[in-house]
């Protein structure tokens, strides 16, 4: 009963042998690629004057950091442990747990970036780039702001600034980028 409900591919390589764990391989290149990323982070941090503006070129380079690590991880874990076989959806679970280790890894170093490295000044810099940013986005939707709503956002955007809020935020959404990156990586990295 339990081969006519999992793909025979998906469930075991040859003759019955069950696939290794991805994890070894995924987390090894999520703390790469969180290394990567933290080394990124400082080094825009050391080079801009204004830390919190980021434009194209640091996206781009984000992007590439985000990338490298899933694929170069799916690739080892089908060539080295699964004889160059791998399904779409083992390929998108090793790409999903890269992510969330980079993203614990470049969650906790912002955090101490944030709460302990930064000055006040610098830090209220980033609250009140954080604070334009959420204005121009409400004025860009032709809402009407109100000194209220004023008051909200700069509330929000400080406690976005809480170490916990930090982690736990980015840790999510690096590996929900780390999704839908591997959603894509996936259809090229897999092999029946």
């Amino acid at each position: 009963m339990e081969n006519e409900i999992l793909d025979q591919n998906d469930y075991s390589l040859n003759d019955g042998e069950k696939q290794p764990s991805p994890w070894k391989v995924a987390i090894k290149w999520g703390l790469i690629g969180g290394l990567g990323l933290v080394i990124i982070n400082l080094l825009s941090f050391v080079m801009k004057d204004n830390f919190f503006n980021t434009g194209g070129l640091d996206l781009l380079i984000q992007i590439i950091a985000i990338v490298t690590p899933v694929i170069l991880a799916q690739n080892e874990h089908k060539n080295n442990d699964l004889h160059g076989k791998m399904s779409y959806g083992r390929a998108l679970g090793v790409g999903v747990i890269v992510s969330l280790f980079s993203g614990f890894i470049l969650a906790l170093w912002s955090a101490i970036l944030y709460n302990i490295i930064l000055s006040p000044e610098e830090l209220e810099m980033g609250v009140q780039f954080g604070l334009e940013k959420g204005i121009e986005i409400m004025e860009k939707f032709g809402m009407e702001i109100t000194d209220e709503m004023i008051e909200l956002q700069e509330r929000e955007v400080r406690k976005s600034f809480r170490p916990m809020s930090q982690i736990i935020s980015l840790t999510l959404t690096m590996t929900f980028i780390g999704f839908i990156i591997s959603l894509i990586t996936s259809i090229f990295t897999k092999k029946k």
